[in-house]
């Protein structure tokens, strides 16, 4: 937690005196889901990372084992900073990777990360990093909101390390119900799909007798009749036969016979301009 301040300078017979800056470093697998430390998940580069909420820290640091893996030059910084972890180390910091993209939910949030020696936590975002991206912090719900640059809140998914400690035995369970603890019953049915038929269409349902499942008859009649009216004094089109060879012609006429045998076609003879249905 970088709580350290470089003192003013307060004439020439006093000399500068800096206070070294605190690091939080807990560690991961035994802090990391205390009720006390809020972390989360980030993305750089497609690359999920550890990351940890330090309201108490000035800065915002990246530990040195991934550095290398985010392809972003290394700058120097003049006016390094002195940090200090909770067992007593102090290290010297200067070096800090500029605007590295963190991505929350497909939205980028930029940070500047100074090259942290320690390993605990992948990043550790400090007040720098909260203030510039307007971030909200739900302590008791340990629930972190950013909001981008359109005001749309983004809410970081909170990481876990055991995710079966909620699984509890049934004698527990039954325990628990009789102390007056709430309990919920969830069924799943798992249901065989058949497969889409002509019976789920909606206009095949409004319509049985237009679709039935078999056809052992002509359609049925119906009150709209469709009919073609002719013009008065319209006469057949006249119009030469088309010539074909006897082969061909033979050929014609045993299908057409066949047809007639199988029940395909029928014969059927209308006077000029007769109505049909």
């Amino acid at each position: 937690m970088g709580r350290g301040r470089e003192a003013p300078d307060r004439g020439a017979g006093h000399t500068e005196v800096r206070q070294p800056a605190l690091v939080y470093a807990a560690r991961r697998r035994e802090d990391g889901d205390a009720p006390n430390v809020i972390t989360g998940t980030f993305l750089i580069f497609n690359v999920s990372y550890i990351v940890l909420i330090d309201v108490g820290s000035t800065h915002s640091y990246v530990t040195y084992t991934i550095t290398e893996n985010l392809g972003i030059p290394v700058e120097n910084n003049s006016n390094g900073i002195t940090i200090l972890n909770p067992l007593g180390q102090s290290v010297r910091v200067n070096k800090y990777f500029r605007d590295v993209p963190l991505e929350v939910q497909g939205v980028i949030f930029l940070a500047d990360l100074m090259k942290l020696p320690f390993e605990e936590f992948d990043l550790i975002l400090g007040m720098d990093w909260l203030v510039k991206h307007r971030v909200s912090l739900d302590c008791a719900a340990k629930r972190v909101v950013l909001r981008t640059e359109e005001d749309e809140e983004i809410v970081v998914i909170r990481e876990r390390q055991n995710y079966l400690s909620n699984e509890i035995s049934a004698l527990r369970d039954e325990k628990l119900v009789r102390k007056g603890c709430e309990a919920y019953l969830a069924y799943i049915s798992v249901s065989e799909f058949e497969g889409s038929s002509v019976k789920d269409i909606k206009m095949v349902k409004h319509f049985p007798d237009v679709f039935p499942d078999e056809l052992p008859r002509l359609p049925p009649s119906h009150e709209v009749k469709f009919e073609i009216e002719l013009l008065l004094g319209t006469t057949p089109v006249s119009i030469t036969s088309y010539g074909m060879a006897p082969k061909e012609l033979v050929e014609l006429k045993a299908q057409i016979q066949e047809l007639l045998d199988r029940g395909f076609i029928r014969p059927s003879v209308f006077p000029w301009g007769a109505l049909t249905n």
